[in-house]
């Protein structure tokens, strides 16, 4: 399975045991001009930001310089970086491009300071040679640091000017976290940044090895004034000094500016093995007295959430899947107790007795990534296949906005897919599951499937199904008599809500019950039913 020479069949290492659970994430593009496609003219400076400092964000302090630049932003601490890239808001249903920040700015997850020299790789563009058998030992040479108590990935500030950014010049750098370790990893690429605004280290000693680093790769400050003065009078929480290239203007000898990406280009997906939750996964509720059941929900978006109808008396724990990584960011960023912890323990956190994970679900589990098509109106994202010459048979008044919506795939993406089977067996040590409720875009029926060997531990099940009078917007999506009768195969029994109906079938259910798509409740039986009903 490849997109533009990319394979997808790949095998990711799910746990990490001394740190977290560790998920292959893709947050971006490469070649880097890629990723800004979508404007009418290609930027004419390049901004850096290392570590985004909320009410200080770089995007704002540029201002007028941003109209024609464009501004990417390093931010190590993964609450951090979910709530930057939610700042400028986050649509209900819109598309939204990969590590989009605004239209002039994209946001990742790397902490800058690493280097080939330790002895890892800084390279974290999935290419042709990395595959099935290969993905774990690919994911195991690339560099990461714990900062916080969590895994990220780690870059240096010399690979992306060179690589990344072709050696143009940077026009502006802003570097807020861990200055010293992001300026010792510019090393001879520090000629082509010429401005840097920097966040003093508030430890006198650091900020003294800092100055002397910004020395000795050519950087002065604007204002003159001895090291020692300027640390000593360091007093403000937040302080920006501003130095400039004392070695002259890189513009004059700069390489080609960066323009769009041509076809012939290969295009690499940039993955990021990012820590998603801790483990055991028990400390997910460590705050809590043990919970007796969970409650799943596969496929939330940011419309209707399971969360916002449980009564506060509940006592169950609720684990949802999204791999939307803007829905995802917007729904762990929205919960009060929870949006500004930068805590490893509330990575996740989304509910106060619930975590969100960015996978999706219903993969057989030797494919622990998937393909997600993503469509313009990006509830409708599946892992099946858009249909190319959807019609709208049965769909009415709808057919126009599942037309220009539904039906338009706009990317496709690569995202951590998991079995329920794994997540029961091994996440929740084989707790029982009192509903399962399910939204995966014409995927339900593989959910259940894939619940294997604990079909048992699930109580009742909500699911999307679509009567056979409707065309399905997916290729080889299941109808609802075919749903049915395989959910009472699974010893599953549909809760027939039609008045006065004891004796029904599966077509009552599919044809009487649904009026289009909708929503379909099962409940467990302790033997399989009879499906020619």
């Amino acid at each position: 399975m490849y997109i533009h020479g990319v394979p997808f069949a790949l095998q990711w290492l799910a746990f990490a045991p001394a740190v977290g659970l560790i998920a292959p994430i893709h947050v971006g593009r490469l070649p880097l001009e890629s990723n800004w496609d979508h404007l009418a003219t290609s930027p004419t400076e390049f901004f850096i930001e290392v570590g985004a400092t909320e009410g200080h964000f770089f995007r704002d302090e540029l201002g007028a310089r941003l109209e024609t630049g464009f501004l990417i932003t390093f931010e190590p601490h993964f609450g951090r970086y979910l709530r930057v890239m939610t700042s400028a808001g986050v649509g209900s249903m819109q598309f939204r491009a990969l590590g989009w920040q605004t239209n002039r700015s994209m946001i990742l997850p790397f902490a800058l300071g690493c280097s080939n020299a330790h002895g890892c790789s800084t390279d974290f563009g999935v290419t042709t040679a990395v595959g099935k058998r290969g993905w774990q030992r690919w994911a195991r040479r690339r560099c990461s640091i714990l900062v916080d108590g969590v895994s990220v990935p780690c870059l240096s500030l010399a690979d992306v000017i060179k690589h990344w950014l072709r050696g143009h010049c940077v026009a502006a750098m802003k570097l807020s976290s861990h200055p010293l370790r992001a300026l010792q990893s510019l090393g001879a690429l520090a000629g082509r940044v010429e401005q840097i605004y920097l966040q003093l280290p508030a430890i006198q000693s650091e900020c003294l090895e800092t100055l002397r680093t910004l020395a000795v790769l050519g950087f002065v400050p604007r204002q003159g004034g001895r090291d020692v003065e300027v640390c000593a009078t360091h007093q403000e929480l937040y302080k920006i000094a501003e130095f400039r290239q004392g070695r002259g203007s890189c513009a004059s000898s700069h390489s080609p500016l960066p323009g769009r990406l041509q076809r012939k280009e290969l295009l690499q997906l940039l993955v990021a093995p990012l820590q998603v939750a801790p483990v055991p996964f028990s400390k997910n509720w460590a705050h809590l007295e043990a919970p007796t059941e969970f409650m799943l929900e596969v496929g939330t978006n940011n419309v209707i959430l399971l969360r916002d109808s449980l009564p506060p008396t509940d006592r169950r724990f609720l684990l949802s899947f999204e791999p939307l990584l803007d829905k995802y960011a917007d729904l762990i960023t929205s919960w009060p107790s929870v949006a500004n912890s930068d805590a490893a323990s509330t990575i996740g956190a989304h509910y106060s007795r619930g975590v969100m994970l960015p996978y999706a679900v219903g993969c057989p589990a030797s494919d622990e990534v998937a393909l997600f098509h993503v469509g313009l109106a990006d509830v409708c994202s599946s892992l099946l296949n858009i249909s190319e010459g959807f019609r709208g048979q049965g769909w009415s008044h709808w057919f126009k906005d599942l037309k220009d919506t539904c039906a338009k795939e706009m990317d496709v993406r690569l995202v951590p897919c998991i079995s329920l089977e794994t997540v029961i067996r091994d996440w929740l040590l084989g707790g029982h599951i009192s509903f399962l409720k399910i939204d995966a875009q014409g995927k339900d029926l593989d959910v259940v499937r894939s619940l294997g060997s604990q079909m048992h531990k699930v109580r009742r099940i909500q699911m999307e199904a679509l009567p056979k009078s409707h065309e399905s917007v997916y290729v080889n999506q299941p109808m609802c008599d075919h749903i049915v009768a395989e959910m009472m195969k699974l010893g599953f029994k549909p809760i027939c809500r039609l008045a006065g109906s004891k004796n029904w079938t599966i077509a009552d259910i599919c044809s009487l019950q649904l009026k289009g798509e909708g929503d379909l409740t099962f409940y467990r039986q302790r033997r399989p039913l009879n499906a020619a009903l």
